[in-house]
């Protein structure tokens, strides 16, 4: 019998992944408060938030720092598993922590821009629609026939065709009038904490909201330029989408992102 919890047998849970070194990024808060949501939405037990940061610390102590040069800057995942009952017929009883670490190579956050190609209609209507899920095998396969494309990623699409997000960020646009947008949650993206905590502090420093947007193809001839938000890259600009060069994103927010994303004790 498999010792696995039922949820990473099924894939039937929820995650986040971060960067940690020697303490969480700005955005931990909003990390907490997704996990919470996500089990929620996906009927999960909550996560145990209260001990996460002990167990983390706890956890990094006893993985090898590659470097050996003092405390690695990890790409942490937490994984939030269900557990117990039966799977087919039964909500879960438990849940199972899980975390992984790698220590991030020197140049993953200074990359380059990328290329991007826009993947075909959903198959279906994601029923957990802005949960960060496990179950993101069909999202991979578009990544997958995007390199073979000679791309770097996909953006993905919802069932109607309206851009939502890449398999591993999220969009952040600048319309030809000179409003920042990102796909609306009717597309199904995946509740991004970067996005968040960048057009929270945009809206602090006194500037315009992030735009929530639908985008068919007829509309995307409005998007100057493009930047990929997630919390271990911070910030990618894209350079080009669908064969089409796209204009170089803000400096600014590029950097902004990168700031919000990076561990406090690391600072």
């Amino acid at each position: 019998m498999s010792e696995l919890p039922r949820g990473a047998q099924v894939g039937e849970g929820v995650y986040t992944t971060l960067l940690w070194q020697g303490g969480p990024p700005a955005t931990w808060p909003l990390h907490l408060a997704r996990l919470q949501r996500d089990a929620a939405q996906v009927g999960l037990p909550p996560p145990p938030l209260e001990t996460l940061r002990q167990q983390i610390d706890h956890y990094l102590t006893q993985c090898p720092d590659p470097s050996g040069q003092g405390e690695p800057l990890w790409r942490l995942r937490i994984r939030w598993w269900a557990d117990g009952g039966n799977s087919l017929a039964e909500p879960a009883v438990g849940g199972v922590l899980e975390l992984s670490a790698r220590a991030l190579a020197a140049d993953e956050r200074a990359a380059g821009p990328v290329r991007l190609v826009t993947a075909g209609p959903a198959r279906w209507p994601r029923r957990w629609a802005g949960a960060k899920i496990t179950s993101i095998g069909e999202d991979l396969a578009w990544r997958h026939w995007a390199l073979g494309q000679g791309a770097d990623d996909a953006v993905l699409c919802d069932a109607q065709g309206n851009w939502s997000e890449t398999p591993t960020a999220a969009l952040l646009l600048g319309l030809e009038d000179g409003r920042l947008a990102t796909p609306g949650p009717d597309s199904w993206p995946v509740r991004s904490t970067s996005l968040q905590a960048l057009a929270e502090r945009l809206r602090a420093l006194g500037q315009p909201a992030v735009a929530a947007v639908r985008l068919g193809p007829a509309d995307r001839a409005q998007v100057r330029w493009m930047l990929l938000l997630n919390a271990v890259i911070g910030a990618r600009p894209v350079a080009e989408l669908d064969g089409a060069r796209l204009q170089a994103p803000p400096l600014a927010l590029q950097q902004l992102a990168l700031e919000l994303t990076q561990p406090v004790a690391s600072k």
